[in-house]
């Protein structure tokens, strides 16, 4: 990510109590501010903390159990499509696993038609987080919350 810094100090420091999505929680609070995000095919990321299939799985199940939390609160577009319970997770794993990879593979074809080659990576960290929320709204009723 990169921002002029007025922009950075207008949306305010990352949330440092998510242990993941903190970015997306970021770019929520920059839009509702006003401020237009878009990619840039240029900048390249590379994460280097993933080795294996398995990791990455878990990155994305991490993930999934801060989704919930993080997207309470801001209402994005998409806050309607969240879960909101464990019956409603459990219904929608399989429509996020495979209709998710969806939205980051129009983002970038634009760019780079060889994004459609991933769809199965992507639908893997979908299924993934799909199971880390539902795992969180079993820890919420666990929990009494």
């Amino acid at each position: 990510m990169s921002l002029p810094r007025p922009v950075f100090l207008a949306v305010g420091a990352f949330d440092e109590g998510l242990r993941t999505g903190e970015d997306v929680e970021f770019c929520e609070r920059a839009i509702a501010r006003g401020f237009t995000l878009r990619l840039e095919s240029e900048i390249v990321v590379r994460h280097h903390d993933r080795e294996s299939l398995r990791e990455f799985a878990r990155c994305f199940y991490r993930v999934g159990l801060d989704r919930v939390p993080a997207r309470r609160r801001h209402f994005s577009r998409y806050h309607h499509l969240m879960p909101r319970g464990v019956l409603s997770s459990l219904l929608l794993c399989i429509p996020i696993g495979l209709l998710g990879p969806l939205q980051p593979i129009t983002a970038w074809i634009r760019y780079d038609a060889r994004v459609v080659l991933y769809y199965p990576l992507i639908a893997v960290s979908s299924f993934a987080m799909a199971l880390g929320i539902v795992r969180y709204w079993v820890d919420q009723r666990r929990l009494g919350g």
